[in-house]
């Protein structure tokens, strides 16, 4: 049996913590939430106490901030995972924080599907560094500006994995190396070494997101990439990591493409993944490679109800259940199962239920 990792959120805003909460728990990874506190003299305690191995973390908290509480962690001899939450407003402070080697850099509002592909590089780390991967440079120290830079690249280029594009994937890479060079050119050899460490976990949480199955050939491109020594930022390093990333999506788009049976199972556990972001019948029939007038026709002989419905179903039971089992604001709730705009969450909630939200929140 796997191994539960264990997991500390210090935040003090107790809305966001709930989301964070109900995010990983939906996540369905190997994760254990044993903790969590408002601010970062109790979260330094917690982490003493209860030797997490992941620490999810807000920087401006009352009595001891995420600087203060990151600081004191650098003496702290057991390697822990750590992801930085923080908005624009903030980075010019935060950054000064995160020398410390976070894992991860997450911006305000927290978007669930990041929340999930960070908590999987998580994962890929703890596990690279109990096996000893020498690419896997986890307690090697970045600067904050290069963990911003590395986490926008990596929000872009899952996005552009999911649509195919190729052109735009080479440019996207060399762009973001372009710019931690000019940032940074005083870089150490095992600081590029992380970087490249950080883009090749990046690309084994795509592939390991993707329906489709890990091949042979995608094996073997991971296995060059961990053979490789990446001793210091080249040319000849830039256009192997841009090379390996090319080919592995060209191995996705050929297995999408060939695919001769739609997974409805499949459609629907990434919508009930993937819920509170604006998902469209065109977005999923995209995603999944067929037209949108098949997906919804094969969707419905299935399962006797329209794809949307089905989408539109979730939210409303996610959203009831929020409201009824929790305190977080309405607008937090709509935020959370998809809706930026609160009225428009008040009109949709009221139509399906026949009953406004807050007529159903226990007093």
């Amino acid at each position: 049996m796997t191994e539960l990792k264990r997991l500390v959120i210090i935040e003090d805003e107790h809305w966001t913590r709930e989301l964070v909460k109900q995010w990983v728990k939906e996540a369905k990874l190997q994760i254990e939430i044993v903790g969590e506190a408002e601010n970062g003299e109790d979260g330094l305690r917690l982490i003493k106490e209860l030797d997490p191995d992941i620490v999810i973390t807000d920087m401006n908290m009352p009595l001891m901030d995420g600087a203060q509480m990151l600081h004191h962690l650098e003496q702290w001899e057991k390697p822990i995972q750590i992801m930085v939450l923080s908005g624009y407003d903030h980075f010019q402070y935060t950054r000064q924080a995160i020398r410390s080697g976070a894992a991860e850099y997450l911006l305000k509002p927290v978007d669930p599907l990041e929340l999930k592909h960070a908590l999987e590089l998580c994962i890929q780390k703890i596990k690279q560094s109990q096996q000893q991967n020498p690419i896997a440079g986890t307690t090697v120290q970045l600067p904050g500006e290069a963990i911003f830079i590395l986490a926008g690249c990596k929000r872009r280029l899952s996005v552009l994995f999911t649509e195919n594009e190729f052109e735009p994937i080479k440019q996207e890479l060399e762009a973001c190396l372009g710019k931690l060079e000019a940032a940074f050119p005083q870089c150490t050899a095992e600081q590029w070494r992380r970087i490249y460490s950080e883009l090749t976990l990046h690309l084994e949480v795509i592939i390991a997101a993707d329906s489709v199955e890990e091949t042979h050939e995608i094996k073997e491109i991971l296995e060059q990439i961990n053979r490789l020594s990446f001793e210091g930022h080249s040319e000849e390093a830039a256009r192997a990591i841009s090379g390996f990333y090319y080919k592995t999506l060209a191995i996705l788009a050929d297995r999408r493409k060939n695919r001769k049976k739609l997974n409805m199972a499949v459609i629907q556990e990434f919508i009930l993944n993937h819920y509170a972001e604006p998902l469209t019948l065109e977005l999923l029939a995209n995603r999944f490679f067929v037209s949108r007038e098949y997906l919804s026709k094969a969707y419905k002989q299935q399962y006797k109800e329209n794809l949307m419905d089905y989408l539109l179903r979730l939210r409303m039971e996610k959203a009831w259940k929020l409201i009824e089992d929790s305190r977080l604001q309405i607008k937090t709730i709509a935020q959370a199962v998809g809706y930026k705009d609160v009225s428009y969450f008040h009109k949709v909630f009221k139509k399906y239920y026949d009953i406004s939200p807050m007529s159903i929140r226990k007093p």
